[in-house]
């Protein structure tokens, strides 16, 4: 056992490990067996961990777009979580998120400042230019949709009165070692905290943003 693990916290680490082994408690008294116990300790947690990560790849369908929308909903009085940005190339404005793909257009701190519903020839669907920027090391497919997560509106994407609800960026269309780039619209019904879902066929991810007007 660890020299700074004693007293009292000795008798409890040995009860966690020896529950997690298998072993009975009254086989881990004895000194002479500690390390074969915690040898065995190892071996079920990193069997377990292993057995997680393979559940949850299977649970992880492999085409994005059978995958379910599964942003979270704010509690009432929650503020907006905006998904912070970063500089992701010289070649672009910051993104939002980890990556691999990134939203563009919507600073550092996450704010759409959408133009009326108007400027799209729509009667409701208002909107702002949002590049969406994908890094070169990835070259499979991306799934981009979302929802309102502080109200019941979709997010939608592109042109038209009605627009699409999502954008699809096929592996095919990766060039070879460079930045892939989707100009898009993302367009909204009004004001409030959004999320875009990002999949693709070995990630899931949420990035969040506030729509307000331009005007603000």
């Amino acid at each position: 056992l660890h020299p700074l693990i004693t007293g009292k916290r000795v008798e409890g680490y040995v009860r966690n490990i020896t529950r997690l082994a298998g072993v009975q408690e009254r086989d881990a008294q004895d000194p002479c067996r500690c390390g074969h116990i915690c040898a065995r300790a190892a071996v079920v947690l990193l069997r377990r961990r292993r057995g997680a990560v393979r559940r949850a790849r299977r649970t992880l369908p492999q085409d994005p777009r059978s995958r379910e929308l599964a942003i979270p909903k704010l509690e009432d009085g929650e503020p907006c979580p905006r998904t912070k940005g970063k500089e992701i190339s010289p070649d672009f404005a910051a993104g939002l998120g980890t990556g691999p793909a990134y939203p563009v257009g919507l600073g550092t701190t996450g704010f759409l400042d959408y133009a009326p519903a108007e400027n799209f020839d729509s009667k409701k669907w208002a909107g702002q230019k949002v590049l969406w920027a994908v890094e070169p090391s990835y070259d499979g497919p991306v799934l981009i949709r979302g929802r309102q997560i502080d109200g019941p509106h979709e997010v939608r994407f592109d042109e038209g009165d009605v627009p699409p609800r999502q954008i699809w960026m096929p592996a095919e269309d990766a060039p070879d070692e460079r930045w892939r780039e989707r100009p898009s619209y993302t367009r909204v019904r009004g004001s409030g905290c959004y999320g875009y879902q990002v999949d693709g066929p070995n990630f899931s991810l949420v990035i969040v943003f506030e729509a307000r007007p331009i005007s603000e």
